[in-house]
C-alpha cells in the first residue's frame, strides 16, 4: 500500500486566502477564506470536473488556481502549469497530453478546440465536516514546464510526495525565524511558475500564511496591495520586479519577508532592498525540476545554504541532487562551488559557458557588465546560431546611448573576443512574468530585425 501525505496541515478556522474588493465594484469587502471554506470549495469542483487524466490550469485568480489546483490532484488528475497561457500553448499542450481539460477563470482568450471547465461557478463555500483528506505520495499531480530561457520548454513531473517536500521545507526554510507568526502573501508571480506555485500555493498548505488572490505588476498596484492585507507581511518576488520597486518613489507599507528567486540577486541589491523595506532578503535557489534547495541571505552572505533534505554529488563539473523525495538522481543546470557538504556559491550555468578561438566565457558575466552599464535599461547578450565567428550578440534597451557608450564596461573588462559585434537596440525585450527570456523569443525577436 502507498504511503498517504495530508493535503493541508492548518486548522479549519485558520485563514488561508484573501480576496480583495472589487474596484470596480461599489461597497465591496475584501472577503478572508477560511480553511474550512476552502475545503468546501476544493470538494465541490473536484466533484463537478469532467474524467480525464490532465488540467491545463490557467486561472489568473490565485485563490481560483489554488482551488482548482488541488481539486485536480483530490480527483486524481494532474495539474499541466504551462510557461504561459496563451492558445497556442494549450493547444501544443493538449496535442501532447491528449486526454486533457482546460481549467480557467473565466478571465483569458480561449480555445474552441478543447474542453474548457470554468471553476468559479462550480465553487460551493459552505463548511464542510472535519474530515482529513489524504494524497498517495506517488500519485502524479503536477507537471511543471521550464521556461525555455536556455532551450525548449521541458515537463518536469511532480508526485503529491514532491510537492508536500517543497510545501513543508517553504514552512521551514521562508521564514526561518518566525515561521508559526501569522503572515499574509502577496506574489508578484504566476502561481504556474515552480517558484510561485512553492512560495503562494504550497505555502498556505503547511504554514500559517494567509495569500492573496490578486498577482499586482506595477510598483503602485504592489504598494496597494500590501496595504490592504493584514501584517505582517510576506512580498513574494523577483530581481526585476524588485528592482522595479526600488526605483519607483511609491511608499510601501512595511514588509516583513521579502523573497526572491528566478535569477541571482547582487549583494547591493540585496542592500539597497533591505534598507528601502526594512526587512531581510531570503533568497531561494532552485529550478523546476528540483524546486527550491537553497536559501541565502544576500546582504550579509555570497553562499547558498541547502535546505537539509537534500545531498549534493559532484562528477567534474556536473552536480547532481539526491533526496529521499526523489526517485532518481536530478543534474542540475548550474556550476556550483562547495565550501563544505551544505554550503556553496553559484559559478555558472552550463549552457552559460562560450568558447571562442580556444577560449573560454560566461554569458552570465557579460550580462551583469551590460546590465551594470549607467544607461542601459536592460539588455541581453546570447550566442548566435550559425555566426561563423563565434562572437555573441547583443539586444539591448538604451535609448539614450549609442553603441559605444553600451559597450564600454565589457570593452574595459573582458577579451574583444566576447565583446558582442551585433548590437541591435529595441524598445523592449520579451521577458516573461517572472523576468526570464526564453531563448526561442530573444532569438525570433533578433531575427525580425537584422
Amino acid at each position: 500500500m502507498h504511503e498517504m501525505l495530508p493535503l493541508i496541515e492548518r486548522s479549519r478556522e485558520d485563514h488561508i486566502a484573501t480576496r480583495l474588493r472589487n474596484k470596480k465594484t461599489p461597497n465591496s469587502q475584501n472577503l478572508i477564506v477560511d480553511v474550512s471554506e476552502f475545503l468546501s470549495d476544493v470538494i465541490a469542483l473536484a466533484d463537478a470536473l469532467p474524467e480525464r487524466s490532465f488540467a491545463i490550469n490557467i486561472c489568473n485568480d490565485r485563490y481560483y488556481f489554488l482551488v482548482s489546483f488541488i481539486a485536480v490532484i483530490v480527483r486524481g488528475q494532474c495539474n499541466l502549469l504551462p510557461a504561459n497561457k496563451k492558445i497556442v500553448t494549450q493547444e501544443r499542450l493538449s496535442y501532447r497530453y491528449s486526454n486533457c481539460y482546460v481549467i480557467h477563470d473565466g478571465t483569458l482568450p480561449l480555445s474552441d478546440q478543447l474542453l474548457n471547465i470554468n471553476c468559479v461557478p462550480l465553487l460551493n463555500g459552505h463548511n464542510v465536516s472535519d474530515q482529513s483528506i489524504s494524497i498517495a505520495t506517488d500519485q502524479l499531480s503536477a507537471m511543471v514546464f521550464t521556461s525555455g530561457s536556455t532551450g525548449d520548454s521541458k515537463p518536469s513531473p511532480k508526485t503529491w510526495g514532491m510537492l508536500y517536500q517543497s510545501g513543508t521545507s517553504g514552512a521551514q526554510y521562508y521564514l526561518p525565524a518566525n515561521h508559526k507568526v501569522k503572515h499574509s502573501l502577496v506574489a508578484t508571480v504566476p502561481p504556474q511558475h515552480m517558484y510561485g506555485l512553492e512560495a503562494s500555493i504550497l505555502l498556505p498548505l503547511f504554514a500559517d500564511v494567509c495569500v492573496a488572490n490578486v498577482q499586482p505588476f506595477f510598483p503602485k498596484d504592489v504598494a496597494d496591495t500590501l496595504t490592504c492585507i493584514a501584517s505582517p507581511r510576506i512580498l513574494v518576488t523577483t530581481p526585476i520586479h524588485l528592482k522595479a520597486l526600488l526605483e519607483s518613489r511609491i511608499d510601501f507599507p512595511l514588509i516583513h519577508v521579502l523573497l526572491s528567486a528566478t535569477a541571482p540577486l547582487t549583494q547591493d541589491t540585496a542592500r539597497r532592498a533591505e534598507s528601502r523595506f526594512g526587512c531581510q532578503i531570503v533568497e531561494i535557489y532552485g529550478c523546476s525540476e528540483t524546486g527550491s534547495i537553497a536559501h541565502r541571505a544576500t546582504a550579509q552572505d555570497a553562499e547558498w545554504e541547502a535546505f537539509d533534505t537534500f545531498t549534493f554529488h559532484q562528477s567534474s563539473a556536473i552536480t547532481t541532487v539526491t533526496a529521499n523525495h526523489f526517485s532518481l538522481p536530478i543534474p542540475l543546470e548550474d556550476i556550483l562551488e562547495f565550501s563544505d557538504h551544505h554550503r556553496f556559491q553559484l559559478v555558472s550555468r552550463s549552457a552559460d559557458a562560450i568558447n571562442i578561438a580556444g577560449k573560454r566565457g560566461s554569458l552570465d558575466e557579460l550580462n551583469q557588465l551590460l546590465l551594470s552599464t549607467p544607461g542601459v535599461l536592460d539588455g541581453v547578450i546570447f550566442a548566435t546560431p550559425g555566426n561563423d565567428t563565434g562572437r555573441p550578440s547583443a539586444l539591448v534597451v538604451a535609448p539614450n546611448l549609442g553603441k559605444k557608450e553600451v559597450l564600454i564596461n565589457l570593452r574595459n573588462h573582458v577579451d574583444a573576443l566576447f565583446v558582442p559585434k551585433q548590437i541591435v537596440f529595441v524598445d523592449a525585450l520579451p521577458r516573461s512574468i517572472t523576468g526570464k527570456l526564453p531563448m526561442k523569443d530573444v532569438l525570433e525577436l533578433y531575427n525580425s530585425i537584422i
